[in-house]
């Protein structure tokens, strides 16, 4: 039975990895949002996409973190 849930915690490293390698896209991505952001804004009037892209990173960043405490 021990033999037989090993695919559990190959599963639980890969989700790990997996959604700590997404956070830190979407780290990426609201950095260089923040800085386009910045960069337009006297001549863009358009919405700010970074509280949308720091939901997600929040979201990436929790799922990695409950996975990593699962192993």
């Amino acid at each position: 039975p021990v033999q037989s849930l090993d695919w559990v915690a190959l599963l639980n490293w890969a989700c790990t990895l997996g959604f700590g390698a997404a956070a830190a896209f979407w780290f990426y991505c609201l950095v260089t949002a923040r800085v386009v952001t910045a960069r337009l804004a006297p001549t863009a009037e358009k919405s700010d996409p970074s509280l949308g892209i720091a939901c997600q990173w929040a979201m990436a960043t929790g799922m990695a973190v409950m996975f990593a405490a699962m192993l």
